[in-house]
């Protein structure tokens, strides 16, 4: 016999918005070493600003995939089992005006920004309508959605959940996730997803560790997703993973979309090689 669940209305976990700011916050220590690696200052011809001064509206611009990566993969990490997500998907689409409350969990709130639509534009374009606030920085302006924008929403996600989701998927959907929009943002810097062994030395002599450009970007960018995955008791993310899965979905675009002239895929090929 089907299991039938309750929808979870309310929120038991941290709220995106207050995920998004805290991740934010302790990326500030490195955000421009960040935008260093990611050759923001050379494309541009101009000095980091000294690390006391606040970013500029361009830095927090070129930061913020990097803030969105992190804080999606946090949602993530506390995510809703499958029967209880599409539950409240089905409620929402029956009583919209639930999400005017502003208590809906971050789960159901990612799933609803992704098929959200003001009008006939791709789903997911106008995103932080759904999840952002007066203080997120936004290329467009935030409109309220309507209640019908809401439904046909949570409709799509339902559909799209019950389609598509399985207890097959990846044990942990944040590696993908991380790999997939970090795999972008680092594709800026033109140093490749090459991974390599390193020597390093300790107490019992020396031993070998994965490094890499790639490596060495998400060891900087992942410390406070880390922290607020072992403050809460969830597990952890491991780099390791994260760069073979980008290595693949690397290559699986390569193949499916081959660079033309000019060549920029700087020796991908090569590089994706183990």
């Amino acid at each position: 016999m089907p299991t039938y669940h309750k929808a979870q209305i309310n929120e038991i976990s941290m709220p995106f918005v207050e995920v998004w700011d805290l991740l934010r916050k302790g990326l500030e220590p490195v955000a421009r070493q960040i935008l260093t690696m990611l050759q923001f200052y050379e494309e541009r011809d101009i000095e980091s600003a000294p690390a006391e001064l606040p970013l500029s509206d361009e830095e927090e611009a070129e930061l913020r995939p990097v803030v969105s990566a992190l804080t999606v993969a946090a949602v993530l990490s506390e995510e809703m089992k499958l029967g209880l997500l599409v539950s409240t998907l089905a409620r929402v689409r029956k009583r919209s005006d639930l999400f005017r409350h502003g208590a809906l969990p971050a789960a159901v709130l990612w799933e609803l920004a992704q098929d959200y639509q003001r009008d006939s534009e791709p789903p997911g374009t106008f995103s932080m309508d759904i999840w952002g606030s007066e203080q997120t920085a936004v290329p467009y302006i935030r409109v309220a959605p309507s209640d019908e924008a809401v439904a046909a929403a949570a409709a799509r996600a339902l559909e799209r959940n019950q389609q598509t989701r399985s207890p097959g998927r990846p044990d942990h959907p944040a590696h993908q996730e991380l790999a997939k929009r970090l795999a972008v943002v680092f594709g800026k810097s033109e140093l490749g997803f090459a991974r390599c062994l390193r020597i390093v030395d300790c107490k019992d002599g020396v031993r070998y560790a994965e490094g890499g450009a790639f490596f060495d970007f998400l060891e900087l960018v992942l410390p406070p997703l880390r922290d607020f995955l072992r403050e809460r008791g969830l597990r952890p993310v491991t780099t390791e993973s994260i760069v073979r899965a980008a290595q693949a979905y690397v290559a699986k675009s390569l193949a499916a979309h081959p660079p033309s002239t000019p060549d920029y895929s700087h020796g991908s090929d090569t590089e994706l090689s183990d």
